[in-house]
């Protein structure tokens, strides 16, 4: 299948969803992903398929989402051609371990190691005070961000619209980097053009790797750090689904695991509600 064949196939593939009423966000990332994946590979097979999510450094959660896409784009080829090919997608199950989040000391060492690249250490402060997708983070307008109310309007799943409050380093940090631009995407290449999500990741791989963080780092892992961070100070779990954009309080739990400060601090706090029982009468 040669270039300008695979670009018409993605194209009618986009319009079908844009005619289906998928929402502008959708579109851009299923467009983006289709791209990525046909530039690599000759087909949505099965076995392409498989690799490309076995060496996609994301959340196993978001390969089951890849791989409902890509089985869908396969299918729609299948439909349009008429070619015969394999198209059983892997069968992943969404992950149950608990997932991986940064201490404050590795948070401390990775934005260190950005700081020389005042845009590096902006997006990096971003994720790890407001907790935004990457796709909300790389769509975002100066336009959506409001300095004097420190706060910024986020764009989520399903063209849901959300406002995320900003902490005040946060605006010092967004004042600098801004520099008084008031113009464009918030983070955008050197033309004008939002990042890839791919860019962004591969970004925040590199400074992991500088600050010689043993975990494997990723946009998806500081969201889960911000969630987890939002429960030691006291955020409750239905605050922190506003927050974070779910639908759901269930996906919600899922981020809000027990950590050994949580545990302490439970402990702590039962002993002083119950210290009166222990003194003698």
């Amino acid at each position: 299948m040669t270039k300008t064949e695979k670009e018409k196939l993605i194209d009618g593939y986009i319009n079908e969803m844009k005619n289906r009423g998928y929402s502008k966000t959708t579109v851009r990332n299923v467009h983006y992903l289709l791209k990525n994946f046909m530039a690599h590979y000759k087909l949505p097979d099965k076995d392409n398929i498989s690799d490309y999510l076995f060496n996609a450094d994301v959340s196993k959660n978001t390969k089951i989402t890849r791989s409902y896409i890509l089985l869908a784009f396969a299918k729609y080829i299948k439909r349009k051609t008429g070619m015969n090919f394999d198209i059983g997608a892997p069968r992943l199950k969404k992950s149950k371990k608990m997932p991986v989040y940064l201490t404050k000391n590795e948070l401390g060492k990775l934005l260190d190691v950005s700081r020389k690249n005042i845009r590096d250490f902006t997006i990096l402060a971003f994720f790890i005070q407001t907790g935004l997708r990457i796709d909300e983070l790389i769509n975002l307008h100066t336009k959506n961000v409001d300095l004097q109310d420190r706060a910024i309007k986020v764009h989520g799943k399903g063209d849901k619209e959300r406002i995320v409050p900003l902490s005040q380093d946060l605006v010092k940090i967004l004042k600098t980097y801004l520099n008084g631009r008031s113009e464009g995407y918030l983070f955008m290449s050197q033309k004008g053009n939002p990042f890839s999500p791919s860019t962004i990741q591969k970004m925040v791989k590199k400074y992991a790797q500088e600050a010689r963080l043993k975990k494997r780092v990723s946009p998806h892992k500081l969201r889960h750090t911000f969630a987890t961070l939002a429960l030691e100070a006291g955020v409750n779990p239905f605050t922190l689904k506003e927050l974070l954009g779910h639908s759901s309080l269930n996906t919600t739990l899922i981020y809000t695991h027990i950590t050994p400060e949580i545990s302490r601090d439970a402990v702590k706090r039962v002993a002083e509600i119950t210290k009166d029982v222990f003194e003698k009468k």
